[in-house]
């Protein structure tokens, strides 16, 4: 069996979606084979009310994730600097407001089949809401498609496994 997005190529995406990916790297993003097993995270603000389909994100079809590798490394930076989780997390990986308002939840998947993914180091990214410079430099992951159904609420690779609130204390 194939392993999902094994044919995959940028091309594929509009012109538009794939210059945003694109330059959400410092540079052009390697293709790597993830197996069953890993695990891996994101933040996410639920989609609220009757704004649900104007703003928020979901889990399964998110395209941008992290390893365990850089949700430790993120943890480490928070707690050295004293900050909370994910505006470390929003700083590194380069997340703007525009992107993700709130980054309330985390949450954790893990594979239960083969899936290849771009990886590689978020660029810096404005955020021009907060008038403010994100440094970026963490890895991040690009996944084109994970889930299975048109309400983007299944995957046959991708199980969830964690979904925590995080509070900024």
């Amino acid at each position: 069996m194939k392993a999902l997005n094994e044919d995959f190529t940028f091309e594929q995406l509009p012109a538009n979606t794939r210059a945003k990916v694109l330059e959400a790297f410092t540079t052009s993003p390697t293709k790597v084979c993830y197996g069953p097993g890993q695990v891996f995270y994101r933040f996410v603000t639920p989609r609220k009310g009757v704004e649900a389909e104007l703003s928020g994100n979901g889990i399964l079809d998110g395209y941008w994730w992290f390893d365990e590798q850089t949700r430790a490394h993120l943890s480490v930076l928070a707690w050295r600097q004293k900050i909370a989780f994910a505006k470390a997390a929003r700083s590194r990986l380069g997340v703007t407001a525009d992107f993700n308002r709130e980054m309330e939840y985390f949450c954790s998947i893990y594979l239960t089949a083969k899936v290849y993914g771009w990886a590689g180091r978020a660029r810096w990214q404005d955020d021009k809401k907060l008038r403010i410079t994100y440094p970026g430099g963490s890895n991040q992951i690009y996944f084109p498609s994970l889930a299975a159904n048109k309400d983007k609420t299944s995957s046959s690779v991708a199980r969830i496994k964690m979904w925590a609130y995080l509070d900024e204390l």
